[in-house]
């Protein structure tokens, strides 16, 4: 049981068709040192063996169904928020692994500075071939080198959808709401959480492990996505680049990073 004075946590977890993956999620969040205090899954409208697999855990688990798909991740989570009781909600996906430590370290950057409203883990590759080994590669440029400078400028561009914890209070209070208008809608709560100037920590500690795209054609179909989202974001918050240098900045290094390593990666 937790103190009294202690911060409570929830994970979760939208997913949809995840039946090669989902227990993997579920067993890491179930096998943490510092326990959940809620695991909630959004079973969004899958057709394969997801549900079923979801049922085997019974009582450890909450799982809400929705009959029918709705197409979007950012859809799923909203559902899913209005079933957290908890003061954090920590958000991954189904295909996502974290480490045991994982919301033991979240916690403990919560606790070290209670004004923090948000705290990003750290996304490691699961490796299977050598485009995802380059994929990992771009993560640490990514998050050792770029993520540690964005906190030092107070301007972190992505919290990772996979691997971000946020005090429930920011959607109970409608500081955040959820939009469906965007391809990347980790990017777009980035955007709003700098617009609203709310202090948010890096801990590399509290990691997670993904699965990235094996094949040039699924990584080429992600990065589509991606700077699809990226450019439906830059075009919806653009004043903040007109306002905050810093974001200037930030955003045409990662975005000329980014072009140059996918083209790297492409012609490899």
């Amino acid at each position: 049981m937790n103190q009294k004075n202690n911060l409570t946590f929830s994970i979760l977890i939208p997913a949809h068709n995840e039946e090669k993956m989902i227990s993997s999620c579920v067993d890491s969040c179930l096998s943490q040192t510092r326990k959940p205090d809620e695991i909630i899954v959004i079973n969004d409208g899958s057709t394969d063996k997801t549900a079923e697999i979801l049922r085997s855990y019974g009582s450890q688990i909450t799982v809400i169904s929705i009959d029918k798909a709705t197409g979007n991740k950012s859809k799923a989570q909203e559902i899913g928020v209005k079933y957290v009781t908890t003061d954090i909600l920590i958000a991954t996906d189904g295909d996502t692994i974290l480490d045991k430590d994982f919301v033991k370290h979240i916690e403990e950057e919560f606790e070290a500075d209670r004004e923090t409203v948000v705290v990003m883990g750290y996304v490691q590759s699961t490796r299977h071939n050598t485009l995802t080994a380059l994929r990992e590669i771009d993560y640490t440029i990514g998050q050792d080198l770029y993520k540690r400078a964005q906190q030092y400028l107070n301007f972190i561009l992505v919290i990772p959808g996979c691997a971000g914890a946020f005090k429930t209070e920011l959607f109970r209070n409608g500081a955040i709401t959820f939009d469906h208008d965007t391809l990347t809608e980790d990017l777009d709560f980035s955007y709003k959480i700098n617009e609203l100037c709310l202090p948010v920590k890096f801990n590399h500690k509290a990691k997670v492990y993904t699965q990235d795209p094996p094949t040039l054609h699924s990584y080429i179909n992600q990065m589509r996505r991606w700077y699809g989202g990226g450019w439906q974001n830059l075009k919806k918050h653009y004043p903040i680049i007109i306002n905050n240098p810093k974001a200037g900045l930030i955003l045409s290094t990662t975005y000329l990073e980014g072009l140059v390593l996918s083209s790297l990666i492409i012609i490899t």
